[in-house]
C-alpha cells in the first residue's frame, strides 16, 4: 500500500515538473512568466528532494538553460531570482 502511494506521488511530482519545464521551454512570455511565478509560490513544497530527487535537478537545468539563452531582462531577472531561491532551499544550513 505504501509503495503504491509513493509511486503515485512520484508520478504526480514528475508530471508537474515536466509540465512546468515544458512551459519554460516554449519561450512564450506568458507561459514562462506564469510557470516561474507558480514555481516561486510552491517552492516550499516543490521540488522536495526528500520525497523524490527526480524533479529538482531537471527543473534546475531547465531554469539554468533558460537564463543562459534568455534576452528579455524581466524574465531573466525572474528566472534568476527563482534559481537563487531554489539553490538556497536545497543547500543545508
Amino acid at each position: 500500500m505504501f509503495k503504491a502511494i509513493a509511486r503515485l506521488v512520484a508520478t504526480r511530482l514528475t508530471d508537474h515538473q515536466k509540465s512546468l519545464a515544458d512551459c519554460i521551454k516554449t519561450n512564450e512570455f506568458m507561459h514562462v512568466y506564469n510557470a516561474i511565478i507558480v514555481l516561486k509560490e510552491i517552492l516550499p513544497v516543490f521540488p522536495l528532494s526528500a520525497v523524490i530527487d527526480l524533479t529538482g535537478p531537471p527543473l534546475n537545468q531547465v531554469i539554468e538553460t533558460f537564463i543562459e539563452k534568455e534576452e528579455r531582462g524581466d524574465l531573466k531577472i525572474l528566472a534568476r531570482a527563482y534559481a537563487f531561491c531554489l539553490i538556497s532551499t536545497t543547500q543545508p544550513n
